[in-house]
C-alpha cells in the first residue's frame, strides 16, 4: 500500500502566504491531483486549536479557509471519499 498527503488547504490565520486566493487554488488543485490518482481519499478538516477554544467565541460553524470547496474538489474525482471532521479541542 502506497499512502501519499497533501496540504489540500491551509489553516485560516496560520500562514498569510497560504491564505491568498491564488495559492488556495494551487493547494486545492494538488489535492485534486493526488485524489484522481489514488484508490481512495481521506480529507481531515476542522479548526486548529488557535480558532476553536473555550475561551473565545467562532464567529461561524461553517468550516474555515476553503475546506468546503477541498472537500467538493477532491469527490468530484474521487468516489472514495472519506472526510474526518476534528472539532473540538480535548
Amino acid at each position: 500500500m502506497q499512502v501519499s498527503n497533501v496540504l489540500g488547504v491551509a489553516m485560516e490565520g496560520e500562514d498569510p502566504s497560504k491564505d491568498t486566493a491564488e495559492a488556495r487554488e494551487q493547494l486545492r488543485n494538488e489535492a485534486v491531483n493526488a485524489a484522481a490518482k489514488a484508490d481512495a481519499a481521506v480529507i481531515v478538516v476542522g479548526r486548529s486549536p488557535a480558532l476553536e477554544s473555550e475561551g473565545f467565541d467562532i464567529k461561524s460553524l461553517d468550516l474555515p479557509g476553503g475546506q468546503d470547496d477541498l472537500i467538493e474538489a477532491v469527490a468530484k474525482v474521487n468516489q472514495h471519499t472519506v472526510v474526518v471532521i476534528n472539532a473540538g479541542v480535548r
